[in-house]
């Protein structure tokens, strides 16, 4: 069996069929494409091919193309002003907004405009003078102009005097003497852990609980302030809102020396470490007051020397 697909029944093969010229579509100008082309040109002069020429009619744009693009125009228009506005400094306070309103020439206020809509309006204006000036503000009359950069200030020190150096080494002997005795006291706590302050200080107090007064006085006609034993414990001194300063021996509260120490009231008064023990100290008491001084006496009752 013949397949009729290989030949026909006279076993003649069909004529190939003729295959048709690709037709090529040219970008660009046609000027660029007439230099290699002559058709281009004969196309040209016959009419075929329209080429725009300077002195050709061009086509207006209809009514409605004409309002798409003013419209365009104004919302760009629009965001630009709202983008100059952003960036431009208005005042927070509202009579300096007010007072500037008034300086161009418009209304103060607008009836039910609150603060903050009052500056926007200012803001506004402000930005529709900027783009009506063509981009430039005139400066206010009292704006400074800087010239120079202003410097930040620099980081210095300043050499102290002797006075403050002398002052803090006693704050530092001081300090260190009384980091000596806490550390010894946790040396203490640590080789006798049976040593506790808390359960001292409430023996002292059951210890208390036994004495009784042996004898009473009235200390001053206004309150006490402070109070202070002798480092050998055989006189006390008082200090009072009044100012005065009275010596009591602990026996029998007899009453002994009486100082005018300070015109306001004494906030504070200790013994020297020495006093009584030591005859050949002469700073026996020290005081201080609410009027910022502190004043160093003898057991007379001589004024030594005034701390201010």
């Amino acid at each position: 069996m013949v397949d009729a697909s290989d030949e026909n029944m006279t076993g003649e093969r069909p004529e190939a069929e003729e295959v048709a010229e690709e037709e090529y579509i040219h970008f660009g100008t046609l000027e660029k494409t007439a230099r290699n082309d002559e058709g281009i040109a004969e196309g040209v002069a016959s009419g075929n091919i329209h080429k725009q020429s300077a002195d050709q009619e061009t086509l207006e744009l209809s009514a409605a193309s004409v309002a798409a693009r003013e419209r365009h125009e104004a919302i760009l228009a629009d965001f630009e002003s709202r983008r100059k506005a952003r960036a431009l400094s208005i005042p927070t306070d509202d009579g300096a907004v007010r007072k500037k309103l008034r300086e161009l020439g418009e209304p103060m206020t607008l009836f039910g405009e609150k603060q903050m809509e009052r500056r926007d309006r200012l803001r506004m204006l402000l930005a529709k003078m900027d783009a009506d000036d063509g981009g430039e503000l005139a400066a206010p009359e009292d704006a400074e102009v800087l010239t120079e950069v202003p410097k930040e200030p620099e980081l210095f020190y300043t050499e102290g005097s002797s006075d403050l150096l002398r002052c803090r080494g006693v704050i530092l002997e001081s300090s260190l003497r009384m980091a000596a005795e806490r550390i010894a006291q946790q040396k203490r706590k640590r080789e006798d852990p049976d040593e506790d302050e808390e359960m001292e200080t409430k023996a002292t107090l059951e210890l208390v609980k036994n004495l009784s007064i042996n004898s009473s006085e009235i200390g001053d006609e206004r309150p006490l302030s402070a109070c202070a034993f002798s480092p050998d414990g055989t006189e006390v001194v008082t200090s009072s809102w009044s100012g005065l300063c009275k010596l009591w021996t602990v026996g029998d509260a007899k009453k002994g020396l009486i100082l005018r120490a300070h015109d306001e009231r004494i906030t504070g008064v200790c013994y020297h470490p020495r006093a009584g023990l030591d005859a050949n100290q002469p700073v026996h008491i020290a005081t201080a007051s609410a009027d910022r001084t502190a004043r160093i006496w003898s057991r007379e009752g001589k004024l030594l020397q005034t701390f201010k």
